[in-house]
């Protein structure tokens, strides 16, 4: 739609403001047939916290310190992400073409957490019943290099994925250790 039943216009900077008492709440509502508060913003003067409502619940929220939650309305992080099933994808990065694909899932809703690359799981990082510790190379099916680094060394510890071969201070490891 258009969206031209109200227009405000100015030469200069324009707004619409909603004054509320200190203790009070502004609301931006959206609704439909069905339902007078599907959508809508929300701003609380008492905890200066605004939340984002879509289909009738708060799913995303900005507290006063700056604070993201998206599906909890108490982030105490910069970004909060809570998975609310057993196995949840939670984050994805896509390349600006579309072309790689990179994303975080909750697994087992027990701890760990798959990472994905195009499409396809690389590392299980974490412990949960079936996998104990830290996986990298999960299909076993790619060229995945690991490495630790130390104050000093780029290579403290390197698995040459290829050559199935570990080196201790090197990158060009020549023993399977």
């Amino acid at each position: 739609g258009s969206a031209d039943e109200l227009i405000l216009e100015s030469d200069g900077d324009a707004g619409i403001s909603i004054f509320t008492p200190a203790a009070n709440t502004g609301y931006i509502f959206f609704a439909d047939p069905d339902g007078n508060n599907s959508g809508g913003i929300a701003y609380s003067h008492n905890t200066n916290k605004m939340e984002f409502r879509v289909n009738d619940s708060y799913p995303v929220v900005i507290n006063s310190s700056g604070q993201v939650g998206i599906g909890t309305d108490n982030p105490d992080k910069k970004l909060k992400i809570k998975a609310t099933g057993a196995t949840e994808d939670v984050l994805e990065v896509e390349s600006l073409n579309g072309s790689v694909t990179h994303r975080l899932e909750m697994y087992n809703n027990a701890g760990a957490i798959r990472v994905y690359r195009g499409g396809q799981p690389q590392h299980i990082i974490g412990a949960d019943s079936q996998f104990s510790g830290t996986v990298f190379n999960e299909l076993g099916d790619s060229d995945v290099d690991f490495r630790i680094e130390s104050d000093t060394l780029t290579h403290a510890f390197f698995v040459d994925a290829s050559e199935d071969k570990v080196g201790i201070g090197t990158d060009a490891p020549t023993e399977a250790l």
